[in-house]
């Protein structure tokens, strides 16, 4: 049997999702409604509008338990509605949202409780391959004071990197939409990103989502080749897919650094490497490009 539009909780699995049923007989939930602006979060409760059956709609919390979800007052007695409307007001420890009493007149109400505003609720955060690019996106259900979104990336899930910011909207009750395109994100050349958002407020407060990983495939690997190789004075790099900053390092078969450079590598195009003095034997170069390390190794005649 169906029970209708009810409030569920999850943590983010199947057996920790579980419903919340307010109206046993029907909807609790006015879906005629645009209830974007019939909740409100906090760090303990939710606020909402909402029907036990008996009751019109009224002002409910919830703590996320069955127990703690209770309707906090019957403003519009008997089966009429008050249908509290929040609009993401809140100052120190009162919520101040608007509701109808039974005289048809809607007014201003407030709730004295432990009130504190989360400074944003993120919604969705996701990273898609888009022929070269990789496209972000992301939507807010509710923001208070926040400034920005920095967009952090990442080659192995660890080591993040800021690549762009998108500025936040600061004050919204209702959900946002934010993008952001990594322009080119393939021709870096690893198999796969990860991508979060650091999220910062105007009080100077920082934040980060969940990853968001996204597979690149391996068609635009970097690599390198060195020619001449054997060579007795001077040998090239030739990259494949790399294009910006790469640390170059030349060591020996003991480890020894014999040569530690950053340079400007453009695909297609050689790298000179001047080895005339260096002894002759078998040498290393390693190319670190954005955390992917790649190696050959060439013969000094």
């Amino acid at each position: 049997m169906s029970k209708g539009y009810q409030l569920w909780v999850t943590d983010g699995t199947a057996i920790g999702t579980k419903i919340l049923t307010i109206n046993p007989n029907g909807n609790a939930i006015d879906t005629s409604q645009n209830n974007n602006a019939y909740w409100f979060f906090t760090q303990d409760h939710l606020f909402l509008s909402a029907s036990d059956g008996v009751h019109g709609y009224e002002l409910w919390k919830s703590d996320g338990t069955a127990a703690g979800t209770v309707m906090v007052q019957d403003l519009n007695p008997g089966n009429a509605s008050s249908s509290p409307g929040f609009g993401g007001v809140a100052s120190g420890n009162t919520l101040v949202f608007s509701a109808t009493d039974n005289a048809a007149s809607t007014n201003l109400y407030r709730v004295d409780a432990a009130v504190t505003e989360l400074p944003i609720l993120l919604g969705t955060f996701t990273a898609q391959l888009k022929g070269n690019d990789v496209l972000l996106n992301w939507n807010t259900l509710q923001e208070t004071n926040t400034a920005y979104f920095n967009i952090q990336r990442s080659a192995d899930g660890a080591s993040f990197t800021t690549i762009g910011s998108v500025k936040a909207a600061g004050n919204s009750a209702i959900p946002l939409n934010y993008s952001y395109d990594d322009v080119s994100a393939t021709s870096l050349g690893a198999n796969k990103l990860y991508y979060r958002l650091q999220v910062g407020d105007k009080d100077g407060h920082v934040n980060y989502s969940k990853m968001a990983p996204v597979s690149m495939g391996a068609i635009n690997a970097p690599a390198f080749i060195i020619t001449p190789n054997p060579s007795a004075s001077v040998i090239a790099l030739q990259c494949a897919n790399i294009n910006g900053k790469v640390n170059i390092q030349i060591t020996n078969m003991e480890g020894r650094v014999l040569q530690n450079f950053v340079q400007i590598a453009v695909a297609g195009q050689r790298i000179p490497l001047a080895i005339k003095k260096m002894a002759s034997g078998i040498y290393i170069v390693t190319l670190n490009y954005h955390g992917i390390v790649l190696q050959q190794r060439f013969i000094k005649q």
